[in-house]
Formats: structure tokens, C-alpha cells, sequence
């Protein structure tokens, strides 16, 4: 049914018990943003948190979309960027051993 597929990042997944919401996002064209309700999972509630998974979605409504949460992706960046991922950079305080800001990367 289905036509396209690209890489989803899964940003939130909140709720309690069986009615968990799980927010997500992938590039096409323009950038998407897509929610489902996962009433079947009962085991940690961060565990998809900042990780990526086969999306597949309508050519021509892409909101119209399922990620598949089975199989975590493990892409490399040539595929990340291909899907319309950037690479940021951000600072972390690092108030034990170095008392300095240390540099950081995460795909968005």
C-alpha cells in the first residue's frame, strides 16, 4: 500500500501503560511529522527515544505513514544525510572532571 520508505527519528514516546504516544519525524519533500498510538508495548517508555526506524509512507499524502518499531536502524551518515538528516552541534557542561563545555553531535 505504501509506496515510499526513508529513515524516522523518534523524538517522544509518552504515556503511561498501554496507551503510549510515539512522535516521530522523516524528510520527504518537506518535513513530516507523524504520531501513533502503541497500545501493544508494555516495556520501557524511553527506550525508541533518539533512535531511527524503517518508515514507510503515501507518495502522494505523506502523512499518511506507518515506522516500524521492530527493528532499530543503525544507518551511517551517507544514508542519514541522503534521508535529509543534518549532523549538530551542541555543548554539554561537564561540572565533574573537566569543569569545562564539551563538545557534542546529534543528527536532527
Amino acid at each position: 500500500m505504501f509506496k515510499g520508505e526513508t529513515i524516522a527519528l523518534v523524538t517522544i514516546n509518552e504515556g503511561s501503560g498501554k496507551y503510549k504516544v510515539l512522535r516521530y519525524y522523516f524528510y520527504t519533500d518537506r518535513k513530516i511529522l507523524g504520531r501513533i498510538g502503541n497500545r501493544s508495548r508494555n516495556s520501557n517508555l524511553y527506550k525508541e527515544i533518539n533512535k531511527f526506524y524503517k518508515v514507510k509512507y503515501d507518495l502522494n499524502k505523506p502523512e499518511e505513514n506507518e515506522v516500524f518499531l521492530e527493528k532499530e536502524l543503525k544507518p551511517d551518515s551517507t544514508a542519514l544525510v541522503k534521508a535529509g538528516f543534518t549532523k549538530t552541534k551542541y555543548y554539554e557542561y561537564d561540572d565533574g572532571v573537566t569543569g569545562k563545555y564539551l563538545e557534542k553531535l546529534k543528527w536532527k
